[in-house]
């Protein structure tokens, strides 16, 4: 077992210090008695969200019956709130499992907050169906599915696209949903075994080391999983459903950068509710600055890695200049959709490299959520340059350039209506797993509090954290 000690201010210095060490069983009390008896607030909040969401599924019903899907220019801003929420809720799982496989402990309280947003890809996959029926076979125009001429090449992949984005974004929301329940199934039984509930309890699991070894296992092997579906399915997704609807747009870097688009936003979300389920779940004594400041360090470099990643790509157009190169850069950057670019390019790098450069706002409870507040805005507006307008260009797809750069789309009553569901889907969903499920990993976090202890040495106090491998 390996053991770090760290530093701990007195508590009469700052409010950066660490609160003491709450045994486990103490722990399992409160969160027993909270989930018990919530606060109030919280069904509130549940209705309040749960009607936005509802509002977006009406746009969706009321554009189907009023546009239909003859017109890919109508679902433009449907396919940008479906890539946002594949680029935060969807990609929250991998945040959690890179910090499982370092064995970190900030991890703990975040587990089942990053794992309970899988649930919002069931939704985000059923959204991706109804867009597959906007998108032409890849027959007889350039995609990376190589099937160009006439014909069709030699050995031509069937099915193209709509078939392969199906199983690969299928594969992430199978691995993420794996990853939760398997996660879950301890708590649960728990949870029900303290609370003498007269609910079904999850009688395969009996806590004994087999099983805990063999969910540790299946953790591993679902994290490895979903990692790599993940990748597939935002590449997939931002290629066959945004760049391919665009003749002449080649991009090699668009995926890598879309993929990093995501995980910065999936850290930027788990930052931002474990905020407000500090500050209004009431969980001081579990949820303190070292998450925070720990979070924040990945989230600076995620913003750091955007731009690089951006500019690698645009710098190819700016310096290439070549007239198909100064259409696109007019048509997703400095054109009709320049408001959306300077918004997404602010939040999503400019805003919070500003924030998280200092380390006394890294060092503080609010900084990191501000930075993410605005990191999740800017993907937004990102997500709305780049898909609507994809789906703005009316030309042949076979063509080989943009013929003409096309008006600006502004949102409609329906699309905002999508917008606003959109949003409001995943805090929905989480407010919802607040109440119904341990909103902590209550194993995870019991472990770790076993694993922690306060001592002394000379004058200064020290955090001692067991590291088991």
């Amino acid at each position: 077992m390996k053991i770090m000690l760290r530093r701990r201010r007195t508590i009469s210095s700052t409010h950066h210090s660490h609160p003491p060490v709450v045994p486990a069983n103490e722990f399992v009390a409160d969160f027993i008695a909270w989930h018990k008896k919530p606060k109030p607030s919280l069904n509130k909040a549940i209705i309040a969200f749960g009607l936005l969401t509802f509002l977006g599924l009406l746009g969706i019903v009321i554009k189907l019956f009023t546009v239909g899907l003859e017109n890919r220019y109508d679902w433009g801003y449907l396919a940008a709130i479906t890539a946002f929420l594949f680029s935060t809720a969807g990609c929250t799982p991998f945040v959690i499992l890179g910090l499982r496989m370092i064995k970190a402990h900030w991890r703990r309280p975040i587990a089942r907050i990053a794992e309970s947003y899988s649930l919002v890809t069931v939704v985000t996959f059923s959204l991706v169906l109804l867009l597959l029926f906007l998108i032409p076979s890849s027959q007889n125009r350039r995609t990376i599915w190589f099937q160009n001429d006439t014909v069709g090449t030699v050995g031509a992949i069937p099915f193209t696209p709509h078939l392969y984005v199906i199983i690969g974004i299928l594969c992430m929301v199978l691995a993420g949903l794996g990853l939760w329940w398997t996660s879950l199934r301890p708590d649960i039984r728990l949870l029900n075994n303290l609370t003498k509930s007269d609910k079904p309890t999850n009688k395969s699991w009996v806590g004994n080391l087999k099983q805990w070894r063999v969910q540790n296992k299946g953790l591993a092997f679902l994290g490895a999983f979903f990692f790599m579906t993940f990748i597939w399915a935002i590449t997939l997704y931002c290629i066959d459903l945004c760049m391919s609807l665009v003749p002449g747009w080649r991009d090699a870097i668009f995926p890598v950068y879309q993929t990093l688009s995501g995980i910065q936003g999936g850290l930027a979300t788990v930052i931002l509710s474990m905020y407000f389920l500090r500050r209004f779940g009431g969980f001081e004594k579990y949820i303190f600055m070292e998450h925070f400041w720990a979070a924040s360090k990945p989230l600076l470099a995620t913003c750091l890695l955007w731009f690089y990643f951006w500019f690698c790509a645009f710098i190819i157009f700016w310096y290439g200049r070549m007239p198909i190169e100064q259409d696109l850069l007019q048509l997703i950057m400095f054109g009709p959709y320049n408001i959306a670019f300077y918004i997404g390019f602010s939040f999503c790098f400019l805003v919070p490299f500003l924030i998280l450069l200092w380390n006394v706002v890294r060092k503080s409870v609010w900084g990191p959520p501000v930075a993410s507040a605005f990191i999740i805005i800017g993907c937004l507006f990102d997500k709305i340059r780049l898909y609507v307008s994809s789906y703005s260009v009316r030309d042949d797809l076979s063509y080989h350039a943009i013929t003409e750069i096309p008006a600006t789309i502004l949102p409609n009553i329906t699309d905002i209506m999508i917008i606003v569901g959109g949003f409001s889907l995943p805090i929905f969903i989480m407010l919802l797993c607040t109440k119904l499920i341990p909103i902590f990993s209550i194993w995870e976090m019991a472990e770790g509090l076993r694993l922690t202890k306060m001592t002394t040495y000379l004058r200064t106090e020290l955090r001692v954290l067991g590291k088991p491998e």
